[in-house]
């Protein structure tokens, strides 16, 4: 019986990957449950909405939840990787881009919001 040992690395990258499958589930919720709300506000208001907006609300939430299970299998599955560096570098890489992403479709949200209050 020879049981595999984890490494500081492989828990490391055990828990960033914790860590990015509820953000992703949590993103994944904003996606298909808020979304739906800016485009009730905006569509009362009578706001013109930038391309970046449109593009954001335009996604089907159908997509939204298979880009979603693809990405949280894809978070499981490098976990398998053999070298436990990998998937710890890939953890970090995946937070920075979730980072980014994050702030990126928040902004692209709240720009009509943020337009129409500029012009009160």
């Amino acid at each position: 019986m020879s049981e595999k040992k984890i490494g500081p690395c492989g828990v490391i990258s055990i828990v960033l990957a914790v860590l990015n499958c509820l953000g992703l589930v949590v993103f994944t919720i904003g996606m298909l449950f808020q979304r739906p709300k800016f485009v009730e506000i905006y569509a009362d208001m009578g706001v013109a909405i930038p391309v970046g907006t449109r593009m954001i609300i335009t996604i089907p939430g159908a997509v939204v939840l298979l880009i979603a299970v693809l990405f949280l299998a894809l978070l499981i599955a490098k976990e398998f990787i053999a070298k436990k560096t990998v998937p710890l570098l890939l953890n970090i890489v995946w937070i920075i881009i979730a980072v980014v992403a994050s702030v990126l479709v928040s902004l692209a949200l709240m720009a009509p919001l943020v337009g129409t209050i500029e012009q009160i």
